[in-house]
């Protein structure tokens, strides 16, 4: 799988007590797959709906501070890679799925699992070498849905007499570093922060798709147990 998608699952299990149930399932295999697998098509239906519910709207107050609970839909593109489906078509592998992931929504395994420095189990993120810091876009910079205005860009502007290079945004002039922060000046001649300097930055887990499972494993069993019973009425797909 590639590294930007990540795949939580829920297989399923029976203890056959009742003789009747036993045979009922011994004589249709078939029905009952296909019986199991339109339950868990809903359920999973289901399953994606809860963990986009989970994703709140974002303002520009929350872009600098990840928060520990719901996840900010700024371009949408996480909410929309979440997919429930099902996989298998028989009694040995039919599976619940849920996904998440997608060329432009690369950062859902981040999502999911965390990085350590928050909880989670991946690396905390860092800059690439050789540069020694992440610029972390702030407020100012960010549109009311929190997408980055690409006024705000920064491109490179030059050298100095001493060989330095020099940067700008495209469009409100020279940029320069002030302690942690990235600064252009503004028309006042004030100076304005419009990135946070970092060299590393941890992410909460807060996707919650295995969450969301382990939380409706009770809803998921109830499929299931609708689907022998449908069975054994000779009810269903055929």
């Amino acid at each position: 799988m590639a590294d930007r998608e990540v795949e939580r699952g829920s297989g399923w299990s029976l203890m056959i007590q009742n003789g009747k149930l036993f045979a009922a399932m011994v004589r249709k295999p078939e029905l009952l797959a296909k019986n199991i697998r339109t339950a868990f098509v809903v359920a999973s239906g289901r399953l994606q709906s809860e963990v986009v519910k989970g994703f709140s709207a974002t303002s520009t107050r929350a872009v600098s501070k990840p928060r520990a609970a719901a996840i900010g839909s700024r371009t949408g593109a996480l909410a929309q890679s979440v997919k429930g489906t099902v996989k298998g078509r028989t009694l040995d592998d039919i599976r619940i799925i849920l996904g998440a992931g997608s060329r432009t929504a690369f950062y859902a395994p981040t999502q999911e699992f965390g990085t350590v420095g928050a909880g989670g189990t991946l690396p905390d993120i860092k800059p690439n070498p050789p540069r020694k810091y992440l610029t972390i876009p702030l407020p100012i910079t960010m549109t009311a849905r929190g997408v980055k205005r690409q006024g705000f860009d920064i491109i490179p502007d030059g050298v100095t007499r001493t060989g330095n290079k020099k940067y700008r945004t495209k469009d409100f002039g020279p940029t320069f570093i002030s302690g942690n922060a990235v600064m252009i000046t503004n028309q006042r001649g004030k100076a304005i922060p419009i990135y946070a300097l970092k060299k590393s930055v941890a992410i909460p887990p807060r996707l919650r798709m295995g969450v969301t499972i382990d939380n409706n494993r009770e809803m998921i069993a109830r499929a299931l147990g609708l689907a022998i019973d449908k069975t054994l009425r000779g009810e269903g797909a055929t």
